[in-house]
């Protein structure tokens, strides 16, 4: 696939699974295995971004398994510009049935789940490109901003 995946992308794809050939445009790769993937490739100034996405997938898919899609690499490449690879999960519309499995599982599975480093991230989270405030919360009738 020259000239539309980089080679370094391709390489990182290839220690997700070696015997695969590898098709399709940013974002979203198919394998000749037949797995999808969402693979995104940035700039510097994006980093903190990507890692607080990650860790915010991996959160999610330790609290309630299958219900993010699983990542499977990230990091920087040489120049220090970020990559994010991650299953790729095709949602579309959901029935009212498949909503209320949604809305249950977010309701109490997220909610069940408890970190063992605390509440909130210890690297920044983003809206978008918008850097959200850092603070975190102690548990108890005083939840105060620390």
């Amino acid at each position: 696939m020259p000239g539309s995946l980089p080679e370094f992308l391709l390489e990182q794809l290839k220690k997700i699974d070696s015997t695969a050939e590898y098709s399709g445009r940013l974002p979203k790769i198919q394998s000749s295995t037949g797995a999808a993937y969402f693979v995104k490739f940035g700039s510097s100034s994006e980093t903190e971004q990507y890692v607080g996405e990650a860790q915010s997938l991996e959160a999610i898919c330790a609290a309630a398994p299958g219900l993010a899609p699983k990542v499977l690499s990230y990091g920087k490449d040489g120049e220090g510009r970020p990559y994010f690879i991650s299953e790729y999960k095709d949602i579309g519309g959901l029935s009212g049935n498949a909503a209320n499995v949604l809305a249950k599982r977010l309701s109490t599975e997220l909610h069940r789940y408890q970190s063992q480093r605390g509440f909130g991230f210890d690297v920044p989270t983003f809206c978008g490109a918008t850097r959200q405030k850092m603070g975190g919360f102690r548990l108890g009738n005083n939840a105060t901003t620390v």
